[in-house]
């Protein structure tokens, strides 16, 4: 059995209400949580969680969430112990609950891997909130065409982060998060490896640097070293191998009808013209030619086709009748056209009148007439 894409898993899950953890048990790991059939939470190895987005960009001291989640954990109570402290607002913390749901769905949706559902399970952050599986999926479709647009090779995401040392303009318009990238580009930290330093969610960095990659500002170096990039990579390959292997499950039932149907043509027996049934042809010669061999049937309509019956006296199909010459049934089916016949001919076929006679007595009216 093939494992199956995690879309297609978690669809079935959100069709049935349930509340739970659907746990991805093969690289790169990570986990869904589901509340009453919708999509809570999310979280990824490879994608900043909601601990890097508040305490590596310096939202969050590293203390005071350390603080929240030893308060708030086993009740799963993390966002509301944030809340209740005045740390964050409810709309930051929506914002970022958001932004590392989708992080980690860009990573995990598209993959096909060996799952295991546990009933009842909820992050600690204990959100509250949740999406229709639909609109995580679109949103993930649409980040990935935004990526496909900015740069289409996506080695650039597992490859290290290289600044540009002369510029093609003379002057150049860099946005805040381009400039930090620029800055803590070391020639070995890949856009995976970027994210995670500056507290920023993977998708966005990845976004600004393909587009820098278009704009000259910065080259792709060699492929990063660090296990977040690996999983990346490792992520993608499984993603080209699972489409790959959806594109031959999908054309697998034609294939099959191809070859069934190549199969039954060969079986088919080849019809030769000596095998043609010549009682038929000789029924359809003989009521076509003889009207008095056919015959209405008392009850039938003014409409109704006239049957044909068969040729009285005709020969058994198995007893061909004696002295007769074998004849193409092809041939006998299928009448020749007839040549025009002349005055002449048509004169001579006559019975009982001589050609001759029939002139020398016009010869003599003639001269009669002239002696006139």
């Amino acid at each position: 059995m093939h494992p199956a894409r995690l879309r297609d898993v978690l669809e079935s899950w959100c069709a049935a209400g349930v509340s739970g953890a659907l746990r991805v048990l093969d690289p790169p790991g990570g986990t869904v949580y589901l509340l009453d059939g919708g999509v809570e939470y999310a979280e990824c190895s490879v994608a900043a969680g909601i601990e890097r987005l508040l305490t590596a960009s310096g939202r969050l001291p590293l203390e005071v969430w350390r603080s929240a989640v030893s308060a708030g954990r086993a009740q799963n109570r993390v966002g509301a112990q944030l809340l209740e402290t005045g740390q964050l607002s409810a709309v930051e913390l929506e914002s970022v609950a958001l932004l590392a749901l989708y992080d980690a769905a860009h990573f995990l949706f598209d993959l096909d891997a060996t799952t295991q559902f546990e009933p009842g399970a909820r992050h600690h952050l204990g959100y509250g909130h949740t999406l229709d599986l639909k609109v995580v999926c679109q949103e993930v479709d649409r980040r990935k065409l935004l990526l496909a647009d900015a740069w289409p090779d996506p080695t650039i995401d597992t490859s290290a982060v290289v600044p540009q040392r002369r510029l093609r303009d003379q002057c150049v318009a860099l946005t805040a998060l381009q400039w930090e990238v620029v800055a803590s580009a070391d020639r070995r930290r890949t856009p995976v490896d970027l994210a995670r330093l500056l507290g920023r969610d993977t998708f966005t960095v990845m976004l600004e640097v393909r587009r820098m990659v278009r704009a000259g500002l910065v080259e792709p170096g060699r492929p990063g070293g660090s296990a977040a990039a690996g999983s990346v990579a490792a992520v993608r390959a499984n993603s080209v191998k699972s489409d790959a292997a959806r594109e031959k499950r999908a054309l697998e039932p034609e294939k099959a009808r191809f070859r069934r149907h190549k199969r039954d043509s060969d079986r088919e027996p080849t019809l030769d013209r000596h095998d043609i049934d010549t009682t038929s042809v000789d029924g359809m010669d003989s009521g076509s030619h003889s009207g008095s061999h056919c015959a209405a049937h008392p009850d039938a309509g003014p409409d109704s086709p006239t049957p044909i019956a068969p040729a009285p006296d005709s020969p058994a199909p198995d007893s061909p009748a004696p002295d007769s010459p074998t004849l193409d049934p092809l041939a006998r089916a299928i009448p020749l056209p007839r040549r025009p016949v002349s005055k002449v001919e048509r004169a001579r076929s006559r019975p009982g009148r001589d050609p001759a006679f029939s002139d020398d007595i016009l010869h003599r009216l003639i001269a009669g007439l002239g002696s006139w």
